[in-house]
């Protein structure tokens, strides 16, 4: 079985090798709710509708779409001409989508402040630095010193305060106008957590009532104007720990975490239905039941906080990449490879200010973390901390904002074929209009002028200028410059970094076989577009061209690769197929591990690689 973000995955994997390609199916409509997976899949295969109806030239026969419609199309009148070899083409339609079906929210680079509604209301000043402002939180008990005093029936306190224990809805209001997404957090400590010693259970007294808490959010989301839930639960769901309660157990744990979830993206009003999970990092490890339900259901979860500050993990002192098999990096990589398909924007690292001993981070050391994650994840989740209390003046978070900032948006482009790049979409209770299907090759986006490192590839347009048809059908594999030998490229050499647009057959194709520079797709050969690309070193004379047959034989690999340390790092660790890696102490020194963009260096072993690109091990 195969949910539908996998597929997304790997119909975009499929476009890069065959841009314009059948499509998929799937077997049942019963298992399709809503239009769930197929709107999803759709995402990659709707914008592609059409690419096969373009004017071919002599003796190169191209299928033509033939739009769907309910009704015949209209008899055309006999012409009073002879007809021409190649009928002109049909008016592209419009699929029609399926219903609405609980979509996620696409976001980049957030800057989230969790706001303790018992404490201090920010100020404008601290506002004007958050994306997103967390209220916590809603909880089913009455506050005593001693031990909280759990609601049976698992009754959510309502209306939920938000700031100075009072509820200040005019400030929710006003936020949100202000274009903050504003998210009411259920649990926290206070309702029972896994450490030693706690006292608080309260949470199972909520096992078995998933249907009440979901209702109960639900409600509080309509009447106090916000735009989603975070589930902060720090509790236990293990088989072998220590519950209270007769009824409570493991699998009632499970169920609750699992169905509460589930059912609060589905019921929850369009446009406010943002679901998110906050858990301590060591539940987010491998062989943790909790893993293991956010895996199955990533589908219903927009994106995680992994607090960084509440387990084994001291990224104050260690940074990003200390602390060996423990580091904070391969914490986050596994959770944005193996929970969300690759998709970094969907994990938000957290951070303790003042409330957490040894694991407070000051902002100089968050912000050189932030800047450290960039370098591996370019366009990653942002940045959440607990808790507005402790960014006096909004000091800590504007510090940190100096490497968050400059991102935002770093997701919202186009994608062209086969490129997988989250959008924004905007919250609306109907999916967006279908894009029709282009009589020319794709061009969803022109050259930008955005420092190229923060933009994906997008495919250049061409002009409206008709050009005629090829009089001779075009070869298999587009000529590019005579090629050079690849004698293999140097890691010492200081390569210069071009952005280029390059005919290819996708981005990576342009890139990787240092295609033909262009100025839009008109230039390129037939089956090719232009492609602006990410950084490399076609441009500098003494890069050696990689083979010209690279197409189609090489395989297309995204790991993490050693590459010298620096602004560029990445660049260099793809280029010269640096060594594969995990951590920064498997790369020899002045040498950093770098998740790379997709690349052709297939590997056989570690011991023995064929490169298109170089032949060395750093």
């Amino acid at each position: 079985n195969t949910p539908a973000r996998r597929a997304n995955a790997i119909m975009a994997d499929l476009s890069t090798h065959y841009s314009c390609n059948g499509g998929a199916f799937f077997w049942v409509v019963s298992g399709d709710s809503n239009g769930a997976w197929s709107s999803k899949v759709n995402e990659i295969i709707q914008p592609q509708q059409g690419c096969s109806a373009v004017m071919a030239g002599p003796g190169l026969v191209v299928p033509s779409v033939t739009p769907r419609s309910p009704t015949p199309p209209s008899p055309t009148l006999p012409s009073l001409t002879p007809p021409s070899p190649m009928p002109p083409l049909p008016t592209p339609h419009s699929p029609t989508l399926p219903g609405p079906a609980p979509l996620l929210v696409q976001e980049d680079s957030r800057m989230i402040a969790f706001l303790g509604n018992w404490q201090s209301c920010p100020t404008a000043e601290q506002m004007t630095q958050y994306t997103h402002i967390f209220i916590s939180f809603a909880v089913s008990y009455t506050w005593f010193p001693e031990q909280n005093q759990c609601n049976e029936q698992c009754t959510i306190g309502s209306a939920v305060p938000i700031c100075d224990n009072q509820n200040k809805q005019h400030l929710v209001d006003q936020w949100r106008t202000e274009g903050k997404k504003v998210i009411l957090s259920f649990g926290g400590a206070g309702m029972g957590v896994s450490w030693s010693g706690d006292k608080n259970y309260c949470w199972e007294y909520c096992f078995g009532k998933e249907e009440y808490v979901i209702s109960q959010l639900k409600t509080i989301v309509e009447d106090q104007h916000f735009d989603g839930v975070d589930i902060d639960y720090e509790y236990f769901y293990e088989n072998s720990q220590q519950y209270r309660l007769p009824h409570a157990n493991g699998p009632s744990a499970r169920k609750f975490i699992k169905d509460v979830t589930v059912g609060l993206k589905q019921q929850l009003p369009d446009g406010q239905n943002i679901v998110t999970h906050a858990p301590m990092e060591p539940d987010m490890v491998v062989g943790s039941s909790y893993y293991t339900i956010l895996q199955e259901i990533e589908e219903s979860v927009d994106f995680l906080l992994p607090q960084y500050y509440n387990g084994y993990i001291d990224t104050n002192s260690n940074g990003l990449t200390g602390g060996g098999p423990n580091s904070a990096l391969s914490h986050y990589s596994n959770l944005v490879h193996n929970m969300f398909f690759g998709d970094a924007t969907r994990v938000v690292f957290g951070f303790c200010i003042n409330d957490c001993g040894r694991f407070n981070t000051p902002a100089r050391r968050a912000n050189a973390i932030m800047a450290d994650l960039s370098t591996h994840y370019s366009c990653n989740g942002g940045a959440f901390f607990w808790v507005v209390s402790g960014d006096s003046n909004g000091a800590w978070s504007s510090k940190v904002n100096e490497i968050i900032q400059p991102q935002q948006g770093c997701s919202a482009v186009m994608a062209g074929p086969g490129l997988v790049v989250p959008s924004v979409t905007p919250r609306s209770p109907t999916p967006p209009s279908p894009t029709l299907p282009s009589l020319t090759p794709p061009s969803p986006m022109p050259p930008s002028t955005t420092p190229p490192s923060l933009i994906p590839p997008s495919p250049t347009p061409a002009p409206p200028t008709p050009t005629p048809p090829s009089p001779t059908p075009p070869s298999p594999f587009p000529p590019v410059s005579t090629p050079k030998v690849n004698t293999g490229n140097d890691p010492e050499i200081e390569y210069s970094i071009g952005y280029s647009p390059r005919c290819g057959k996708n981005e990576l194709h342009a890139r990787e076989t240092c295609g033909r520079p262009c100025s839009h797709s008109g230039e390129c050969d037939v089956g090719d577009h232009c492609w602006s690309t990410h950084g490399n070193y076609c441009d500098d004379a003494k890069w050696a061209s990689p083979y010209q047959n690279v197409f189609t034989h090489a395989n297309r690999q995204e790991i993490t690769r050693c590459g010298k340390t620096g602004t560029h790092g990445e660049i260099h660790a793809r280029s010269l197929c640096g060594k594969s890696c995990i951590f920064n102490g498997d790369c020899t020194s002045g040498h950093t591990c770098y998740a790379v963009h997709s690349n052709y260096c297939p590997l056989t072993d570690d011991s023995q690689r064929r490169r298109l690109r170089g032949n060395y091990d750093i």
